[in-house]
């Protein structure tokens, strides 16, 4: 099949987790100055994130929420709107969908299009294979995984991964992955 169209609530997640500092100028500030000549300095290569796979922690997109469960323990928290239960553990938020309404994360995938996101923001110290990962200039991302297309990168057709990063300059402080399938 083809690539559905990005999510809508999954793109509103990553507007509404990005924040944009003021200086007392009153332009945009990142908060830290990416002039792209200082060398890339990445994390050690590591497992816990795996980008193309939308995988945090040992649990990937497509994965229900008992698998969650399982992998992860009892989340912190976890509220549902709008046919959408997003659950927390520490640092990482994950979107699993609620097609029946009950308020509740769906037990197994009952709508035609499964979307689920993928947030790390915090003290969250995991990196990928490649080294990317929070704390790593976005500058630096972008040397290791290319041009972004528009807002972050897209890896797949179906399902489909798109990464995105906060800021998009200077250190990042927020990853975001949107992990789509159209049965």
């Amino acid at each position: 099949g083809s690539r559905p169209d990005r999510p809508r609530w999954s793109m509103l997640f990553l507007l509404a987790c990005s924040t944009e500092l003021k200086d007392d100028t009153g332009s945009p500030d990142t908060g830290s100055s990416d002039s792209g000549d200082a060398p890339c300095e990445w994390l050690p290569a590591g497992d816990r994130l795996v980008l193309a796979d939308a995988c945090v922690d040992g649990l990937c997109g497509g994965s229900p929420y008992p698998d969650a469960v399982s992998i992860l323990g009892e989340p912190d928290t976890c509220a549902a709107d709008a046919g959408v239960a997003a659950c927390t553990w520490g640092d990482v938020t994950v979107t699993f969908n609620d097609c029946d309404l009950d308020g509740a994360p769906d037990e197994k995938n009952v709508c035609d299009l499964y979307e689920q996101t993928f947030q790390v923001a915090g003290a969250w110290d995991g990196a990928s294979a490649e080294g990317l990962g929070l704390g790593v200039r976005g500058s630096c991302w972008q040397e290791t995984l290319g041009p972004m297309d528009g807002s972050g990168w897209t890896f797949g057709e179906n399902p489909w991964v798109h990464v995105g990063v906060v800021p998009y300059e200077g250190p990042v402080t927020t990853i975001v992955l949107s992990w789509s399938f159209e049965e």
